[in-house]
């Protein structure tokens, strides 16, 4: 897209998602991993449109840029600024991988994911997990003809979510980005 294609769906979008919601729309996540470095564009029109932060740019290859910040950092550009904060990662493989995404959330231990979400902490960063309301829909269609290994990271273990969902929360200290974005302390 370009920057005013970009624009006019994210305008769309965020009042598609305000009237459903009933609340102003700060905070942004690409779809598709579609900004994944901080020199993106998109940001600025992000911030341009009033975006606060986006959770988006991460550091692992290929869905983002291997020098990408771990933790939250903040994109100025033209008098306008958003911090960007990235989704949790974990060490696996001898890499870094995404862990606070659905389809890890879903396929990973939950004492893996708990770990990366320690340490992530423990370097003062935010655990940011990012998921698609589709993952919690039971009744979600199989979209046939789509290729193995997307039909794989799409549906495998969908249904454990929702209550795998519901134990972390129990127990966690989890809030939304707009609720601690004042407390971080971006460079």
């Amino acid at each position: 897209m370009t920057s005013d294609e970009f624009r006019a769906d994210l305008r769309r979008a965020r009042e598609a998602i305000e009237d459903a919601a009933g609340v102003r729309c700060s905070v942004h996540r690409a779809a598709e991993w579609s900004i994944r470095h901080p020199g993106d564009r998109a940001l600025a029109v992000l911030s341009e449109e009033g975006f606060r932060c986006d959770a988006s740019a991460t550091p692992v290859p290929p869905l983002g840029r291997l020098d990408n910040p771990l933790g939250p950092y903040r994109v100025e550009e033209n008098g306008h600024a958003i911090v960007e904060i990235p989704p949790l990662t974990g060490r696996g493989f001898g890499r870094r991988l995404p862990v606070g995404g659905g389809w890890p959330f879903r396929l990973l231990p939950e004492s893996r994911i708990a770990s990366a979400e320690e340490a992530y902490r423990e370097r003062g960063h935010p655990a940011v997990f990012t998921f698609h309301p589709w993952e919690f829909d039971a009744q979600h269609p199989r979209m046939e003809g789509i290729p193995p290994l997307l039909r794989t990271v799409h549906f495998l273990r969908l249904r454990v979510l929702p209550e795998r969902f519901r134990r972390w929360l129990s127990r966690d200290r989890c809030v939304t980005l707009s609720d601690v974005l004042e407390s971080l302390h971006a460079a």
